[in-house]
């Protein structure tokens, strides 16, 4: 089929992102091709010609900056729909771009003093639980049998989420192997590291369960690992929390 003959690109049918990046590369041979037949047809006119030429060079680098730019500073944005809509999401399960205007999807129970004693190892430790856990009566439970208090709720009914608990910063060793062996027969429980969202040291002596995530098992640990390399750390929580940070580090490289 000759590039006057081609039907165009169906706008309707490009419904994924491989799809539109596939399309510009089609639209690069469309434009360049036309440029360089019509080129062609001013022999009598050399500097016209000549221009054209010159853009179906240009036009090359050019969109494959676009490309590139597509694939790195925007990656996220051409996720499919499924997997952006986890991107934008906090982990309160908050839009990412719509949290402040709409502070109604997280719902917070805040700690009383009765919470927590001063002289408990969870005194300055804040333990978020997420409600909607789909076995939430059954994480509280454990949760309160090991004597771990939760201080807030968060979370809405609009996504329920993976049993994923993120470990903030600071926490002791005596305090994550507490936490986990209180959870260790619950099933699918996998544990990360609690990144920051909106702020530096957001989620320092926090722990979120029930938090929400994207690509959860490519930056998570199951627990049994999870537990194993605590063991191995030999009460070196900087090591612990090392393995963490590596896990997701790896996979936003």
């Amino acid at each position: 089929m000759s590039l006057g003959k081609q039907e165009g690109i169906n706008a309707q049918a490009i419904t994924k992102p491989i799809q539109l990046l596939a399309a510009w590369l089609v639209g690069l041979i469309f434009v360049n091709g036309t440029f360089l037949i019509t080129a062609q047809a001013f022999n009598s006119t050399e500097w016209l010609a000549a221009i054209l030429v010159i853009a179906s060079i240009v036009n090359v680098p050019l969109f494959l900056a676009a490309l590139f730019l597509l694939q790195t500073k925007f990656r996220p944005e051409i996720q499919e729909d499924h997997y952006y809509s986890q991107y934008i999401k906090d982990k309160l399960g908050r839009n990412v771009t719509d949290k402040l205007k709409s502070p109604e999807i997280v719902h917070f129970t805040e700690a009383t003093e009765d919470n927590v004693d001063d002289d408990s190892i969870w005194s300055k430790v804040k333990i978020m639980f997420n409600p909607h856990l789909k076995l939430s009566d059954e994480v509280r439970a454990n949760l309160e049998k090991s004597g771990i208090p939760i201080t807030e709720e968060f979370g809405g009914k609009h996504w329920i989420p993976e049993f994923v608990v993120s470990i903030g910063r600071y926490l002791t060793y005596e305090q994550i192997s507490t936490i986990l062996e209180s959870i260790k027969n619950l099933p699918e429980v996998r544990i990360s590291f609690s990144d920051d969202d909106d702020e530096i040291y957001q989620w320092d002596r926090t722990v979120l369960i029930g938090s929400y995530y994207y690509d959860v098992d490519e930056k998570s640990y199951p627990i049994s690992k999870a537990m194993e390399l605590l063991e191995a750390s030999g009460g070196n929580v900087n090591a612990f929390y090392q393995e963490l940070f590596d896990r997701q580090r790896d996979e936003d490289a």
